[in-house]
């Protein structure tokens, strides 16, 4: 029986939505993000396209779904329980465990642009972080520094997967 079919009622949508991405990731190993096709990673995920598109819209929100899911559990936390630098090594070793998905998002430069989705996601975790957290009145100046600093932080670590992740 296939997964999407027996599971789906077992497997929390968080593990199908992992298990497809991954999955993806594969396949990004030899194909291009743009020549991938749904079905294919329905096959490799051993679904039906039902089930694919019960989880996503499309092939592109899976990256987006993986780095949402990453900054709720681990970026979101800097400065709240964990310090910058943890955070960032986490979320970074997370990244890097689906290299190929990661390598193929950043060069879209599309709509579905990996750059825009994050940007927006750090800008709005590290103005509530001050905000809520630390009880830090975002004026002006404060948040010109978060957009620049996003922005710098965007603009290296999608280098850095361009690169193909070269450095640990």
């Amino acid at each position: 029986m296939r997964i999407g079919e027996r599971d789906e009622g077992v497997a929390s949508g968080r593990e199908m939505c992992m298990h497809i991405t991954t999955c993806m990731n594969d396949l990004l190993e030899s194909e291009s993000i743009e020549s991938l096709s749904v079905k294919a990673i329905c096959e490799a995920a051993d679904i039906s396209r039902t089930t694919f598109y019960n989880h996503f819209c499309d092939k592109y929100a899976c990256y987006q779904w993986h780095l949402d899911h990453l900054y709720e559990d681990i970026l979101s936390q800097a400065g709240r329980t964990c310090t910058f630098r943890e955070a960032n090594g986490r979320m970074l070793s997370e990244v890097k465990r689906l290299k190929h998905l990661y390598v193929a998002a950043a060069k879209l430069s599309s709509s579905q642009s990996l750059a825009l989705f994050a940007q927006g996601r750090r800008e709005r975790d590290l103005t509530e972080t001050l905000a809520y957290h630390r009880g830090i009145a975002i004026s002006d100046r404060i948040s010109f520094q978060i957009r620049a600093l996003v922005a710098m932080e965007v603009t290296y670590v999608l280098r850095w997967f361009k690169e193909g992740m070269p450095l640990s």
